[in-house]
């Protein structure tokens, strides 16, 4: 006898035993217990929707044309889902998601799998932010792009300088720290509330002081600076900054060319999760990729500048280089995109 026929004898005979109210109040605690309920959804693209309003299935065929199909399907399934939740008619808060109806097995067994690996790393890199494990599959599990890369482009990369862009609490940085040996890791962070957070891993990592360089200040395209009020989180947006304006704090920008021109080591990684800047990054560290042909791990996915305009401004640089779509989240959730890019000769062990 399966599971469902045994739950509908029991459903049968709580109807014919119990007053109907009482029945279904059973039935919902069975049916909790029997099954993956969450509170939440899966994450989703949570961003404004104009963001992306000029986005249609064809110009991204159109940008990526040439890329296998289902990276196609990928990009222009996050544009959808993200217009699909911008007009979900709910508060998220005030529903259950049975997690078994949202997944196939398939998919259920993933996120289980990818949810208690994240949960063992953080634990293990004593990561938390006021107490909590942060979900940060993106870092933890796939190790922004690094972790399922062809071994060559990990050796490509190790012994150098590795750059991260938008560092958030450190959580990336510990990863390239721990595990790719990179001779430091300049983490670029803006907030002073997260560079504190991220400070205090590093520590209670025992990260050699010599090995990082927390840096408090933006990347783009120009030198400059920006008033923005300092809120901290994962989400520190600077694209919501202005020059004008007189009130929060002043954050200095600066450009990876102005910063590791003069150097002579080399930069070996370009990591950048800058919430909507990453094509102003880029432009800015233009002559240092010509230069030392990095591997660039880049997150496009919180506006059209970024899903459409960082692979086609690289591309215009005619690098000769290899370009890999990514979600760096387990299927389900599939937002955050990323753009793994890296010199063609590195697997041939040119």
């Amino acid at each position: 006898m399966n599971k469902q026929r045994i739950i509908d004898i029991v459903y049968s005979v709580l109807d014919a035993v119990l007053p109907p109210r009482i029945a279904e109040k059973i039935k919902i605690m069975g049916c909790i217990l029997l099954n993956p309920w969450h509170l939440f959804p899966p994450r989703h693209p949570a961003f404004p929707v104009n963001n992306f309003a000029d986005v249609t299935d064809e110009k991204i065929a159109g940008t990526y044309a040439g890329f296998p199909p289902e990276t196609i399907a990928l990009l222009q399934g996050y544009v959808r889902r993200l217009r699909i939740f911008a007009d979900f008619p709910y508060p998220h808060d005030s529903l259950l998601f049975n997690y078994g109806r949202l997944m196939t097995p398939e998919e259920l067994n993933e996120f289980s799998m990818i949810r208690k690996e994240t949960a063992a790393v953080s634990k293990k890199l004593h990561y938390r932010v006021n107490g909590k494990i942060i979900w940060a599959p993106e870092a933890f599990y796939y190790h922004h792009g690094l972790r399922f890369a062809p071994s060559e482009i990990k050796d490509y990369i190790r012994g150098k300088v590795f750059i991260d862009a938008g560092t958030g609490y450190g959580d990336s940085a510990l990863v390239f720290l721990k595990y790719y040996d990179p001779a430091k890791v300049y983490s670029f962070e803006p907030s002073a509330l997260n560079r504190g957070s991220c400070l205090e891993h590093f520590r209670k990592n025992a990260i050699p002081e010599e090995k990082y360089d927390i840096c408090a200040m933006g990347l783009g395209q120009q030198c400059g600076n920006l008033q923005l009020k300092d809120t901290g989180g994962m989400g520190f947006d600077l694209t919501t900054a202005d020059s004008s304006r007189t009130d929060g704090e002043l954050i200095k920008i600066d450009t990876v060319d102005h910063l590791f021109l003069p150097q002579k080591d080399k930069i070996g990684l370009i990591k950048a999760d800058v919430e909507g800047m990453c094509l102003d990054m880029i432009r800015g560290a233009e002559e240092i990729i010509k230069r030392d042909l990095p591997v660039l791990s880049l997150g496009i996915y919180h506006n059209q500048e970024e899903l459409l305009g960082v692979y086609e401004y690289l591309k215009s640089l005619n690098l000769n280089y290899e370009y890999l779509i990514q979600s760096l989240s387990p299927k389900i959730e599939s937002i955050e995109l990323n753009l793994l890019a890296f010199p063609k000769n590195v697997k041939s062990g040119i």
